[in-house]
């Protein structure tokens, strides 16, 4: 069960652009917290904070979304949730800090930003985001065996939430689910561990699905070449296949040997976006088997910017970096002019739910 409440913090509805949006029948909505979240010129953040529960050790989690015109600023929805002891969303929280960037945070919330999946009793957990009641949960009283769960995500287009499963904590054998969360779990299907790689096939969007429902963050490629660092922090890639999704498409990058990269997002087929202390650039041949450019996209700086996001146009990069009131902010760097100062967008006041300290994701623009 996940609590939902209003939540103070920047302005009034009446401050925002529109008065708050508009409802899906074109109505006027000067409500906040009741306006649609993914609304047109708009961008979203996730603020999350993890609260102890107990004295035992527990934990729970703070979750406020909010979305910013992005013209001025302005917030023009909001929703704040705290879910139960050991509930975490599978996305955009704390945990996903102590090894760089984790999943990017939409990968946790549908589309339409109504939903949110979560992590809670072995299993994923869907949560309507405007009533803050879990979406199709089991039968309690069922007599059945529960396979371990521990990464989904939401898929962009169907809107279905994709989780991988393992018989137990302890078993390698994997199991790919979907299911349609208001549907429940009649509507759920699986894909054998054989399968996934015909799956992934299939289309990039669900390629792009799978990968972090396996618990890869790894960024996909128009033509299909993920991603990766190895544990030196060097930048690995490989082209998913369907007969053998794993297998290295460049075992060493000829011209590329000692490129640190934390693969953050593709610009385009042959740019991609590294974030490694700072933002770079780094630009591969047409065969992505060397490096033909690597550049700056900031200046040197200590701000240790969180993971971007592409502009509509594809023409600029947005992301969120602490000023030096640390006070979280976003800013917008051009990637015609890579090295140039980024545009301070707006400054983004952490919301007030009695946490010290929040984790902040850019979710992207609507």
């Amino acid at each position: 069960m996940v609590l939902l409440s209003g939540c103070g913090g920047d302005g009034d509805a009446e401050d925002a652009p529109g008065g708050g949006g508009t409802d899906k029948g074109g109505a006027q909505v000067t409500d906040v917290k009741k306006a649609p979240l993914a609304q047109k010129g708009a961008f979203s953040a996730m603020f999350c904070a993890a609260v102890p529960a107990n004295d035992d050790g527990g934990v729970l989690y703070s979750v406020t979304l909010r979305s910013y015109s992005a013209g001025d600023g302005k917030l023009v929805a909001e929703r704040y949730l705290r879910t139960e002891n050991l509930v975490e969303p599978v996305a955009g929280c704390p945990g996903d800090e102590s090894s760089g960037p984790g999943k990017p945070a939409r990968y946790g919330l549908s589309k339409d930003l109504t939903m949110l999946a979560a992590i809670g009793d072995d299993r994923v957990m869907v949560f309507d985001l405007n009533t803050g009641k879990e979406l199709g949960p089991p039968d309690p009283d069922a007599f059945e065996t529960k396979p371990f769960a521990s990464n989904a995500a939401f898929h962009p287009v169907t809107n279905e939430v994709w989780y991988a499963t393992r018989p137990d904590r302890t078993s390698t054998d994997v199991t790919i689910r979907h299911r349609d969360p208001s549907g429940g779990m009649a509507t759920e299907q699986s894909i054998p561990e054989a399968g996934i790689p015909a799956e992934q096939a299939k289309d990039l969007v669900t390629a792009e699905t799978i990968q972090p429902a396996l618990g890869s963050r790894a960024p996909i490629s128009p033509s299909g070449v993920i991603a990766s660092s190895d544990a030196d922090g060097q930048l690995q890639l490989r082209r998913m296949r369907a007969g053998e999704p794993e297998s290295p498409d460049t075992p060493a990058l000829s011209g590329g040997d000692g490129v640190r990269c934390d693969p953050a997002l593709w610009i385009d087929d042959t740019r991609l976006v590294c974030r490694h202390d700072t933002l770079q650039q780094i630009t591969l041949s047409a065969d992505h088997r060397s490096v033909v450019k690597t550049e700056g996209l900031i200046p040197e700086n200590d701000k240790n910017p969180g993971l971007p996001v592409l502009s509509e146009d594809g023409k600029s990069l947005y992301f969120l970096a602490d000023n030096a009131n640390r006070q979280e902010v976003l800013y917008r760097v051009d990637l015609t002019s890579p090295g140039a100062q980024p545009k301070k967008i707006a400054a983004l006041d952490p919301p007030v739910d009695g946490a010290e300290r929040h984790y902040t994701s850019l979710v992207g623009f609507n």
